[in-house]
């Protein structure tokens, strides 16, 4: 239905995911040998990541840069969509003996099969403002040569059925796959960060601090700049621990 032809399930590595999304990922790489379909981690030293961003936290510090909801979301961009897009380029050219590099060995395999190549992505039901306008995507590439569908609201599957479906099937429900530093948590998983994971917040916050520091060398101390932000939050751990299953990407 979704993958009539040849389906390659890829991973593209932020360098900043959870422990539990890297042992999820093991585990679906094992499923995935097991059914003959063909898994892919996209890592830095394949060389398909952007050569300024390696990974999100390298990215911050070699630049003194942070994430802000104030700014351009690039990491996605960055360390997701365009390793993944050089990989399919070089996948195609691999294996149609087409010439890849600058998204050739796609644009071909389109003109002469006649169709786009399909793209899966787990954005549940309830999640429709996440989609995609694929007329508006800035890569014509993209726009005339892939198809972008989800599955999961095709289905009619929003995420606590998921999580439902995979408890009956007696499966490990997986944290929801997102950056360790995600700019774009809201507040209470800001303090879940902070609960539950302190080094990598107090890390954060370092990389805050040395972004503002430099911009002060550079512009001076009238640069507008926001800093960490957090909150005191009274909810329990377990309840932090629900709402933190209830947010990201299903993988």
């Amino acid at each position: 239905m979704f993958a009539p032809g040849k389906l390659v399930v890829m991973m593209a590595d932020t360098g900043d995911e959870h422990v539990e999304t890297l042992a999820h990922m093991e585990y679906t790489k094992k499923f995935c040998k097991k059914h003959d379909i063909e898994f892919v981690h996209i890592t830095p030293d394949m060389g398909f990541h952007r050569k300024s961003w390696q990974g999100l936290r390298e990215h911050y510090v070699e630049y003194a840069q942070i994430g802000s909801k104030a700014f351009t979301k690039s990491c996605t961009e960055s360390l997701k969509l365009a390793p993944m897009g050089n990989f399919m380029d070089d996948w195609i050219g691999r294996e149609f003996g087409y010439p890849s590099g600058r998204k050739r060995a796609i644009k071909r395999y389109v003109k002469e099969h006649g169709h786009k190549i399909v793209n899966l992505i787990g954005i549940a039901q309830g999640e429709e403002s996440r989609v995609q306008d694929q007329s508006k995507q800035p890569d014509k590439w993209r726009r005339d040569c892939i198809e972008i569908r989800y599955p999961l609201i095709e289905f009619g599957l929003d995420r606590q059925a998921c999580q439902d479906y995979m408890r009956r099937m007696d499966e490990v429900v997986p944290l929801p796959s997102n950056c360790i530093l995600c700019p774009w948590m809201n507040e209470q998983e800001l303090v879940w960060l902070y609960r539950f994971l302190p080094r990598d917040y107090s890390d954060w916050v370092a990389m805050e601090r040395f972004k503002v520091q430099e911009d002060v060398k550079k512009y001076g101390p009238e640069r507008k700049n926001l800093g960490v932000w957090a909150k005191t939050d009274k909810k329990t751990g377990k309840e932090l621990w629900e709402y933190k299953m209830s947010h990201g990407i299903m993988i």
